[in-house]
C-alpha cells in the first residue's frame, strides 16, 4: 500500500510540474528511424533526426522476450522526393539536404537520376521485426541535471528534446521505383489495387506481363536501400536494372534477417520530462511547432524546385523562340533559385537555433497563378480545333463570350469552405495495420490556417469523415493545414500532416491536399 501511495504521489508531482511549464511535450513517446549513430540512452533531436550526446546516468536495459521475427510488407506511392521521406518518417532536413543522415541514405542520388519534373515513386517497403531492448529507468546525470536547471538552451543543443529508451531489431529493405508522367489514379490503382502482388511479392511467383508493359511505358527506374540481411549496412543507394532484380534483392534481404542477421531499425525516443529527478520547474523544449516548421519549409522548397524545373524545361526545349519572352523565364529561373537558397538558409537556422529561429514569417512562397500564366506565355491558345477558328458559311464563326466567373476566370480575393472530405489510407506507410487488431484508426483531426487553430472533427474510429465548415473563411496565398493523428493508448501515430496554399482560382470550387493514400478534400464558393 505504501509503494502504491509513494508512485501515486510521485505521478501527481511529475503531471503537477508538466502543468507548470509553458514548453512541454505530451509525455509520450515517439518512433523513428534508427539514425547511423544508435544507442540506448543517447540524446535524440526529433527535429534534424540525429542523435545527441548521454545525458542520462547508468542505467541497465532489459530484452524482450518472447517476441518471434514478424514481416509487415507494403507498396505506398508519393509524387516527390519530400513526401517519399516524409512518408518513410525521416526529418523534413532530409529531404532539404541539410543533415548527413539524408546524404547517407542518398536521397539526392534518386532526386538527380529522375529524368523529368513529372516524376513519381512506388515504394516497396519490407520491415522485419526482432526481439527489442530497452533502458530500465530515467534518471539525469547529475551534470545535465544542473545544466537544465541553468540553461534550458544548452541543453538541448547538447542531449536534444528526448533520448533513445529503446530499439528495435530487425531489418528494412525500401525498393523504390521511379514512374514518369504516371497519372495519380494509375498510382492509386497498383498501389490500393494491386499492391505487392503486382510485383510478385505477394503470393505470386513472378510479374505479370501487364505490370512490365506499365513500367515500360513509364520509362521505370529501379533503386535499392537496405539495412540488415547482410553485413552491409546502407551507405548509399544501389541501382538495379529491372524489377526482377529489385524482387530478388527483396527475397536475399527477407532470407538474411530470418538467418539472424539483424540490425537496429527503429528506435524509440521518451522526451526528458519522464525523468524521475528532474529539476524544479524545469523547462523542456517542446518542437511539435518547430517540425512543422521545417516541415512546411521543406515542402515550399520542393514547390520551388518543381517550378524551377518546369521553366528549364520551356528554356532547353526550344519552346520559347520570342527574345523577350526568353527574358522572363530566365528571370523567373534566376528568382526560384534565389527562392530555394534563401529556404535552406532559413530550414538550416532552424536546426541550428529552434527555440528563437522556427518561423515562416515573411516566407518566399511560390505565386502559382503567376507561374502558370508565365507557363501559358509558350503555349499556342489557339488550334485548328478551337470553335472559333472553324469556318461557317458566312466565315469564322462568332462565339459568343461567356461572363467571367470568379474562382474560375478571374480570381477570388476570399473563399467561404463549406466542407471538409477526409480519407484516411488504409494502412501505414509500411503496409502495417493502424491498430492490432485490424479495426480503422482512431482519428483526431485538427484544421488550421497560417498556423492558427481554424476548428476540429470530432474524433472516432474511420477510415473516411466529413464535416460542415460553413464559418470557415480563407484567401489566397493563406496555408491551410489539416493534422491527422491515430489515438492510442501508447502511442500516438501520426496519419498525415496535409498543407497547401490556398489558390486564387478554384476550377472546381475544391481543394485538395493529399499525402500518398491520405486527402481532404475542401468544397469552397468564392464569396468576394
Amino acid at each position: 500500500m505504501r509503494t502504491q501511495l509513494a508512485a501515486l504521489v510521485n505521478l501527481v508531482l511529475l503531471n503537477a510540474l508538466a502543468l507548470g511549464c509553458q514548453s512541454v511535450t505530451t509525455g509520450q513517446s515517439s518512433k523513428h528511424p534508427a539514425p547511423p549513430e544508435t544507442a540506448l540512452g543517447l540524446g535524440f533531436d526529433s527535429l534534424s533526426g540525429e542523435t545527441r550526446g548521454r545525458c542520462l546516468a547508468s542505467s541497465p536495459s532489459r530484452a524482450e522476450n518472447g517476441k518471434e521475427l514478424s514481416s509487415n510488407e507494403g507498396i505506398f506511392y508519393a509524387v516527390s522526393v519530400s513526401e517519399l521521406v516524409e512518408q518513410l518518417g525521416l526529418s523534413a532536413a532530409v529531404s532539404l539536404g541539410l543533415k548527413a543522415f539524408g546524404a547517407t541514405l542518398g536521397f539526392d542520388k534518386i532526386e538527380r537520376a529522375v529524368t523529368t519534373n513529372r516524376s513519381a515513386f512506388l515504394v516497396v517497403r519490407i520491415e522485419m521485426d526482432a526481439p527489442a531492448k530497452s533502458l530500465g529507468e530515467y534518471r539525469l546525470a547529475a551534470d545535465t541535471r544542473e545544466l537544465l536547471r541553468r540553461s534550458p538552451s544548452r541543453f538541448y543543443r547538447r542531449c536534444g528534446d528526448g533520448f533513445i529508451a529503446a530499439t528495435e531489431q530487425g531489418g528494412l529493405f525500401i525498393g523504390v521505383i521511379a514512374v514518369e508522367q504516371a497519372s495519380t489514379e494509375e498510382l492509386k490503382q497498383v498501389t490500393v489495387g494491386g499492391g505487392l502482388t503486382i510485383l510478385g511479392l505477394g503470393g505470386r511467383a513472378e510479374v505479370s506481363k501487364q505490370t512490365r508493359d506499365y513500367l515500360e511505358r513509364h520509362q521505370a527506374r529501379y533503386f535499392v536501400l537496405q539495412k540488415g540481411g547482410s553485413t552491409k549496412g546502407w551507405s548509399s543507394v544501389d541501382d538495379v536494372l529491372n524489377v526482377d532484380k529489385l524482387i530478388e534483392r527483396a527475397s536475399v534481404f527477407k532470407r538474411g534477417v530470418s538467418q539472424d542477421r539483424t540490425v537496429t531499425t527503429k528506435i524509440v525516443v521518451k522526451p526528458y520530462q519522464v525523468t524521475a529527478n528532474q529539476p524544479r520547474r524545469a523547462t523542456f523544449l517542446d518542437l511539435f511547432e518547430q517540425r512543422e516548421v521545417l516541415s512546411r519549409l521543406a515542402k515550399e522548397h520542393e514547390e520551388f524546385r518543381r517550378a524551377e524545373q518546369q521553366v528549364v524545361e520551356v528554356l532547353g526545349g526550344g519552346k520559347c523562340t520570342d527574345p523577350k519572352k526568353r527574358r522572363q523565364f530566365e528571370r523567373a529561373q534566376k528568382s526560384y533559385e534565389s527562392s530555394r537558397g534563401s529556404i535552406r538558409a532559413r530550414a538550416d537556422r532552424c536546426l541550428n537555433s529552434p527555440d528563437n529561429q522556427c518561423t515562416t514569417r515573411r516566407l518566399n512562397t511560390l505565386d502559382r497563378e503567376r507561374h502558370e500564366k508565365l507557363l501559358a506565355t509558350c503555349i499556342v491558345s489557339a488550334t485548328v480545333d478551337d470553335p472559333a477558328r472553324q469556318p461557317t458559311r458566312g466565315g469564322i464563326r462568332k462565339i459568343e463570350p461567356r461572363a467571367r466567373v470568379k474562382g474560375i476566370d478571374a480570381p477570388c480575393a476570399l473563399w467561404q469552405i463549406s466542407q471538409v472530405a477526409i480519407t484516411i489510407a488504409p494502412s501505414k506507410a509500411d503496409g502495417a495495420p493502424w491498430d492490432a487488431d485490424g479495426s480503422p484508426p482512431e482519428v483526431a483531426t485538427s484544421i488550421r490556417v497560417d498556423r492558427k487553430f481554424a476548428g476540429t472533427i470530432p474524433q472516432r474510429s474511420t477510415y473516411d469523415l466529413s464535416k460542415s465548415l460553413d464559418s470557415l473563411f480563407v484567401r489566397p496565398n493563406q496555408m491551410l493545414e489539416v493534422r491527422l493523428i491515430d489515438r492510442d493508448a501508447m502511442f500516438d501515430d501520426t496519419i498525415a500532416n496535409l498543407s497547401s496554399t490556398v489558390f486564387a482560382l478554384l476550377p472546381g470550387g475544391t481543394l485538395m491536399l493529399q499525402s500518398g493514400r491520405t486527402q481532404a478534400v475542401f468544397t469552397a464558393r468564392c464569396v468576394e
